[in-house]
């Protein structure tokens, strides 16, 4: 376009452009608006290019607005050194003043944090970035990457606590779908109790009401009240383990609740895993203890003054209905 303009060829340009550098280079002329723009782009970072770049000519840098890349490109002409850089993320283009690798590892600490427990905040993935990239234990470099690197939502914004959807293996959405795939709606109450069995997450439960926004941003659940429903309908068969499906057929088929030892002998006795049986005693979210050494259920209670070997009284109509089906599945799992 150049060329086109003065009636020179391209290669013309090129050559021109080259002379223009080095004397450029040579000289290090004075570029007292470029040191403005310098520094004035570095005291905001970390920041998104297309929120530094229109206020620049209100700050009287520019006539127009002018990328943060020609401000990089300038700079190097006139060998000056930027203390900052710019990368793409999938959501934007985020000025910042790390080595890529650093912002990386933000993005991986904070995903192996959602692994683990679920949810988390920012101040926890800082002080696990402390051992491995120190220079990028920053809260607002951390919540600005995250938020352009994938799917990032605040559950508390005042106390940082965040989760990331895109994580596929959340700990703390798979126990909540497990519930709901036998108790459906469940108390909230009930909910967090199960929760909370699961030793791994013990020495990081988030708070009832981080636990409760998240049940109101995971697709397919709703919060009513303190009743959360899953809508629509989660197939046990998908979420709940070999072992946990088995064991639930079986205390459906005794309604709901039984005497710890002789769950244990029905279970055994069709070939369920000794270990695996005793572990998921301890630890899922659907089998829950009712005291007495009797174990049911979620959404399973007994009546209230009830004998250990009274009926239970079903909360879910889900259960009750599909208890014959149960019954059959565990048939089919056994043989």
């Amino acid at each position: 376009m150049v060329g086109a303009e003065f009636g020179i060829t391209a290669e013309r340009v090129r050559q021109i452009l080259g002379e223009v550098v080095k004397r450029m280079a040579r000289a290090h002329p004075p570029a007292p608006a470029l040191e403005r723009t310098l520094a004035f782009v570095a005291e905001r970072i970390p920041a998104w290019a297309d929120e530094i770049e229109p206020v620049l000519p209100a700050a009287g840098l520019s006539a127009r607005p002018f990328r943060i890349e020609g401000v990089i490109r300038a700079a190097e002409l006139l060998d000056r050194k930027p203390l900052f850089s710019i990368t793409e993320t999938p959501k934007a283009r985020l000025v910042h003043a790390l080595a890529p690798r650093s912002l990386d590892a933000v993005v991986r600490v904070a995903r192996r944090a959602i692994e683990r427990h679920g949810v988390t905040t920012v101040d926890a993935v800082a002080a696990d970035l402390l051992e491995t990239a120190p220079e990028a234990a920053d809260n607002r470099l951390i919540s600005t990457v995250l938020a352009g690197a994938g799917e990032f939502r605040w559950l508390d914004r005042s106390s940082e606590w965040f989760w990331l959807p895109d994580v596929p293996r959340n700990p703390l959405v798979r126990r909540l779908k497990k519930i709901l795939s036998v108790a459906n709606p469940v108390r909230f109450g009930e909910l967090c109790t199960s929760i909370a069995r699961d030793y791994r997450l013990q020495s990081f439960a988030p708070p009832a009401a981080i636990l409760l926004e998240l049940c109101r941003q995971v697709a397919g659940v709703q919060v009513e009240g303190d009743q959360i429903r899953a809508d629509p309908k989660i197939d046990p068969h998908r979420v709940l383990s070999e072992v946990e499906e088995a064991i639930v057929n079986v205390l459906l088929t005794e309604g709901g609740v039984m005497r710890r030892a002789h769950l244990a002998s029905l279970c055994l006795e069709r070939g369920l895993n000794r270990s695996s049986f005793y572990s998921s005693l301890s630890h899922s979210p659907v089998i829950v203890p009712h005291g007495a050494n009797l174990l049911g259920v979620i959404g399973t209670e007994m009546a209230s003054g009830s004998a250990p070997n009274a009926s239970p009284k079903r909360r879910s109509k889900y259960l009750h209905a599909k208890a014959r089906a149960h019954a059959i599945s565990l048939h089919r799992l056994m043989q």
